[in-house]
């Protein structure tokens, strides 16, 4: 073989001189030209030897070669620099230039594809976790040693990311620096921004953050506005702390060399983003304000303010101050919202007009709803102190002076947001004494003044606002509550205790005595009656006043009834006696304040009182009991601790249940009825808080995720668990022994709402336990939909639409669907069967209520992409969309199973259907497409790779990676011929029918239809090939674009599709075109070689054969010169072959006959023309086109 490869570095080596070139030579070069003229060949021999092998990056490994190359780009620089200084119009500054813009090319696309392939590692979080880190390789532009050293010893410590990332970042500095310096600064940050700004408008997205406008969040329902602001809460710390961030850190290292390119690039990146984040918060504080808005915008408030260092930190360029400022703007105005909420919310106490007294005496709507709200205030109190410190408080209405010492005790040593909720109070408290008078009974409003102001105490206490108003303020209103309770024992019980005796020991006859008796007897059963509705919700407060009485009556009542109870017998007989002993009295004084009205059985003087005749009247006795007590102690759940409270309390609304089913069959009943209609009323009333209270306290416990975590066999071991039997319980204990906390409270949570729902529903209050379930769980489904950036979008939306925006939302989808499916539909279904186990159409019902409406919608965008406008860039997310429907169906048609959820699957199934006949519409024109391709006038320079074929090839090789879908896709779909093409070809498509059958991963209509578009795609470049003026050069486009095509093939998933048996055939067709390529092309060159190169010739027959021989390797390697063969592999054929066909017999015809064409041509050209550099300028062959 006389074939050598070429030197990968030719610069240590002497310049050879071409095939009719002579050397030149300058006499006036200074020693700078020389080294000026290094600095080009040098550079001009890294750039050309990278610019032949483009698939291999400069930036792999160690980085030694792209140490090299940037070091050759900067002394390319420099020689530009001095022979600009020269002469702007040299031949050597044109080509210096021609060299910097093909190496400023490369870096260009070097530069894109470091950003595009390590966007994981490039990431706004991951360039944020090392912000640190990055400082120790600020300046590793210039690739030193010792800072590769450096940058070694720094990531030990540190993950494989972290390294990853920073030694990305180190690149793109360089590169950055290298194109700065060179003046390619434009095109650098072109790529730059184009990228990044997709990224950060990507994670934005993720984020859920939109572009809205102020009329759009105006028509808003306040439930979906908060789901957006819930959202926006979570994205804004998000993007501050790690996207914005992040994108600072990064752009600031990349380009540190100039600050003026850093500051317009993060702009650019970051500020239409920016602004639209921060812009929603103002338009919502524009927008009506109501006093449940007042939470959601002290969040948003309070969030940017927390997060303003950062922002005006990240933020600090000048072009960025819109940002700030706006982020400045949203805080003034949400500020202003909450003091317009404020005075409405006083404003709103006071314009207060309900009329009917609160029954019982109990705790009125306003002081609770009041109170609840001015608690949540409490939990501001930062936030509030900034936005009212400057605010005066106003008063609108003259109040009492009495409340305003709590007020001004410490005006100093109270703030101003102190001071404000002192006075909403005062407003709410002197709204209660005007409600006070609309009570017929003088102490029953002090029991209704001291029911709601120790609500008030005790809202206080337990909460944030005892910090805020401090002990005195607490123990001045504890005083008056105490002082109501005073009044209220001296109006309601005067009568009574005017009726015992100043001393009760003293002597009276039987009598005296008899006469006190019944007089006391008679003025007790009259307040105790009228007392027995009455209530007094607080446990301490009641106790307090039944102490107080028993102190004041039951006392000297004892010592009264023991000094004469033997007269007393002798006149009222034992019955009466022993009906009013003092234990009695005491035990009709704890029956007080329970707000049961005369359901109890207090005994008079007409009637005697027995135990209950019957096991139903014994329910209803017990039911009473266990219903009044956990009315008067409404504060605390049934459900927590061990459930035996709840136990007991399901238990009896079971006994109240079978009762009432026994009176309503006796006719006679119909008092007990209603009394035990009365009690189930109360109970349902109170089992709706229970489930309304589990539901919402343990919304993160009964999340999709945590539901559907546990959904085998755990959740079978509590399916009867409604009864509360005690061995479930234990089964439940036993079970939870080795799952996590989370889990344990999410089942015990689920045993609870299931035990409630089969009692309400058993009672026949299924439609009120649904409406909350449904009202919480759609809830929580819409918002995890929200989150997931699922939103209802028609089809002119998705319509006009940019391919980039929908791109990325179909990313977003592809995400939302699994979680979707897998989590949150697959978790609620589970929660459903499990809570209302106990009836198939309810559970049915309302899981479709929940679910349906999210469910259709979600699975109506891919039909709504796949009805858009097709065009191939299309292809692939069409291909997610429909592999993601596929793989998810059985868990749709599991889930959705219900006949009233058909719609949810009729849905998905269109879907596909409408995606199915998108992806061979776009087959089809993408077969159409190259079928048309009109690029018939312009040849591809140097015979190299046409763009079609490198796009057809780079479409196919992606198509194959979902062979199993377009399998499916494809299977029943005939392949239509459009055009007449060549017989020749179908060989390749139908011959090797077998191995398309033997192939694993795609049917044979998909091996088939992917054999047809190359085989369309090759009989176009048939065509192509006619454009070529040179009979030999469309042999080196059809070997060369065949060779794309076969490399492509095997480099990729379409090997298994079309076999070894297609790879075969077109490598031999391959060889077919090299070798009519060689006929062709050095036909002359073959036939000027003599049949004997060893036969005995004279001088002049030698000098005639060699003339002929160098004159027609000439024209063929001249005009040959600006050929090409990109792929290394068919380059080293054709050379080897061509060296072995010429070089061979050349060399024994030269070696044969040297003697004598030195002695008639000359020993230049003999020199010139040996074996040796024939085979150098064979090397140097399809090569050299690469350079141009």
């Amino acid at each position: 073989m006389f074939f050598r490869s070429r030197s990968p570095s030719p610069a240590n080596s002497p310049l050879r001189t071409r095939p009719g070139t002579t050397p030149t030579s300058s006499p006036h070069r200074t020693f700078n030209d020389s080294l000026m003229d290094e600095n080009i060949e040098i550079a001009q021999s890294l750039i050309d030897s990278w610019e032949s092998n483009e698939t291999v990056s400069l930036f792999n490994g160690d980085r030694q070669e792209a140490r090299q190359y940037l070091h050759a780009v900067k002394d390319l620089q420099s020689a530009m620099h001095h022979f600009i200084s020269q002469s702007s119009a040299s031949d050597k500054l044109i080509k210096a230039q021609n060299l910097m813009e093909t190496a400023m090319k490369r870096l260009q696309k070097e530069f894109y594809q470091i950003l595009s392939s390590n966007r994981q590692y490039l990431d706004p979080e991951s360039v944020s976790s090392h912000s640190s880190r990055a400082s120790t390789i600020s300046s590793y532009s210039d690739f030193e040693d010792e800072l590769e050293d450096e940058l070694r010893a720094t990531t030990e410590s540190i993950s494989e990311v972290e390294r990853v990332s920073m030694a990305a970042m180190t690149d793109l500095k360089s590169i950055a620096d290298c194109m700065i310096s060179a003046g390619y600064a434009k095109e650098c940050v072109k790529v730059y921004n184009m990228v990044r700004k997709s990224i950060v408008d990507e994670g934005l997205y993720h984020l859920g953050v939109e572009r809205m406008t102020f009329s759009q969040i105006q028509k808003m329902d306040w439930d979906v506005m908060e789901i957006k602001i819930k959202s926006w809460l979570n994205a804004v710390k998000v993007a501050v702390k790690t996207l914005f961030y992040g994108e600072r850190i990064l752009s600031d290292h990349v380009f540190s060399s100039s600050e003026t390119i850093r500051e317009s690039c993060f702009s650019e990146i970051c500020g239409e983003g920016a602004t639209m984040l921060f812009g929603f918060p103002e338009m919502v504080a524009k927008c009506k304000k109501s006093l449940e808005k007042m939470f959601r915008t002290l969040d948003m408030y309070q969030s940017i303010s927390d997060l303003w260092p950062e922002i005006d930190s990240i933020f600090s360029y000048h072009s960025t101050s819109t940002v700030r400022s706006l982020a400045m703007n949203s805080l003034l105005r949400l500020g202003e919202a909450v003091r317009t909420m404020l005075t409405d919310f006083e404003s709103a106490i006071q314009k207060d007009s309900s009329k009917t007294p609160v029954p019982s005496g109990g705790i009125h709507p306003l002081t609770r709803y009041v109170m609840n709200y001015i608690s949540f205030l409490g939990d501001y109190s930062e936030i509030l102190s900034d936005i009212v410190a400057d605010w005066p408080l106003s008063v609108h209405t003259p109040l009492p002076e009495s409340y305003f010492g709590s007020l001004d005790t410490d005006p100093e040593g109270t703030s101003s947001i102190s001071v404000r909720f002192a006075w909403l109070i005062l407003v709410l408290l002197c709204k209660l004494d005007g409600k006070a008078e609309l009570y017929k009974d003088v102490s029953l409003s002090y029991i209704f003044l001291a029911n709601n102001l120790q609500y008030v105490v005790v809202k206080v206490r337990s909460s944030n606002l005892k910090f805020l108003l401090g002990e005195d303020w607490v123990a001045n209103h504890e005083a008056k509550v105490k002082q109501y309770v005073s009044n209220y024992e001296r109006v309601g019980w005067s009568k009574v205790f005017t009726a015992l005796p100043e001393d009760p020991t003293a002597d009276l006859t039987p009598e005296q005595a008899n006469v006190i008796f019944h007089k006391l007897i008679f003025s007790f059963e009259e307040a105790y009656r009228k007392q027995t509705s009455w209530v007094v919700p607080d446990p301490k407060l009641r106790d307090e006043i039944k102490v107080t009485l028993a102190k004041k009556l039951v006392t000297p009542y004892r010592k009264y009834y023991e000094k004469h109870r033997g007269g007393l017998m002798s006149l009222c007989g034992s019955d009466s006696l022993v009906r009013y002993a003092p234990e009695n009295i005491d035990n009709f004084l704890s029956d007080l304040f329970f707000g049961v009205g005369n359901v109890g059985s207090l005994p008079s003087s007409s009637t005697t009182s027995s135990p209950a005749s019957s096991t139903h009247s014994r329910n209803v006795e017990l039911a009473q009991s266990q219903i009044n007590k956990w009315e008067a102690n409404d504060t605390v759940s049934i459900f927590n601790g061990d459930r035996e409270n709840a136990k007991q309390y399901l238990n009896a609304v079971k006994g109240l249940q079978s009762a009432m089913q026994n009176f309503i069959s006796q006719k006679s009943a119909t008092e007990k009825l209603i009394r035990a209609q009365f009690l189930m009323e109360t109970a349902m009333r109170r089992l709706q808080r229970e489930f309304y209270h589990i539901l919402s306290s343990n919304r993160e416990c009964l999340d999709p995720e945590s539901v559907s975590s546990h959904s085998s066999s755990r959740t079978s071991t509590i399916s009867s668990f409604s009864d509360f039997e005690d061995e479930l319980e234990d089964e439940l204990r036993v079970t939870t022994e080795s799952i996590s906390e989370v889990e344990r409270v999410s089942i015990a949570a689920m045993a609870d709402l299931k035990s409630i729902a089969d009692c309400m529903i058993s009672a026949g209050y299924a439609k009120e336990c649904v409406k909350i379930y449904t009202n919480v769980r759609k809830y929580i489904i819409d918002q995890g939909l929200y989150r997931l950036g699922v939103e209802k979008m028609s089809f002119s939306q998705i319509q006009k639409l940019e391919w980039n925006i929908m791109e990325i939302k179909i990313k977003s989808w592809l995400k939302a669907v699994k979680v979707a499916v897998k989590t949150l539909f697959y978790g609620e279904r589970i929660l459903c069967d499990q809570v209302f186990a106990s009836s198939e159409s309810i559970r049915e019902l309302w899981f479709n209520e929940i679910c349906g409406e999210g469910a259709t919608l979600l699975f109506s965008f891919p039909e709504l992409v796949a009805k858009s406008k097709k065009s191939p860039e299309k292809m692939f997310r069409t291909l997610d969309l429909y592999e993601a429907i596929t793989d998810l169906w059985p868990e749709i048609n599991s889930i959705f199973s219900y006949k009233s959820t058909s719609a949810v699957r009729s849905q998905a199934s269109n879907s596909l259907i409408k995606l199915n006949e998108s992806v061979r519409t776009m087959m089809t024109d993408f077969e159409s497409a190259i079928l048309k391709d009109s690029s018939k006038k312009k040849p591809v320079p140097g015979g190299g790779i046409h763009p079609l074929t490198r796009y057809v090839m780079n479409y196919i090789s992606f198509l194959a990676d979902y062979s199993e879908v377009l399998s499916i896709i494809v299977a029943d779909w005939p392949l239509p011929v459009h055009a007449p093409l060549p017989e020749s070809y179908f060989g390749s498509s139908n011959n090797n029918k077998n191995d398309h059958e033997t192939s694993s991963s795609s049917s044979p209509g998909l091996s088939v239809r992917i054999a047809w578009l190359i085989l369309v795609l090759l009989c176009k470049l048939d065509g192509k090939a006619t454009l070529f003026k040179d009979v030999s050069l469309p042999y080196i486009f059809l070997a060369n674009n065949l060779q794309y095509v076969v490399v492509k093939v095997r480099n990729s998933n379409l090997k298994f599709i079309l076999g070894d048996v297609w790879i075969s055939k077109h490598e031999a067709k391959l060889k077919q075109y090299v070798s009519s390529f060689e006929a062709v092309g050095w036909s002359t060159v073959f036939s000027s070689i003599p049949d004997d190169p060893t036969a005995d010739i004279s001088p002049e027959q030698a000098k005639k054969i060699f003339k002929k021989f160098i004159s027609s390797f000439e024209e063929a390697y001249c005009k040959q010169i600006s050929w090409v063969a990109p792929d290394p592999k068919l380059r080293y054929l054709i050379k080897a072959s061509v060296a072995d066909k010429i070089v061979g017999p050349y060399k024994v015809f030269y070696e044969r006959n040297r003697i004598g064409l030195v002695t008639v041509c000359g020993s230049d050209s003999v020199v010139r023309y040996t074996p040796e550099n024939l085979d150098s300028f064979l090397c140097d062959h399809f090569s050299l086109g690469l350079e141009m």
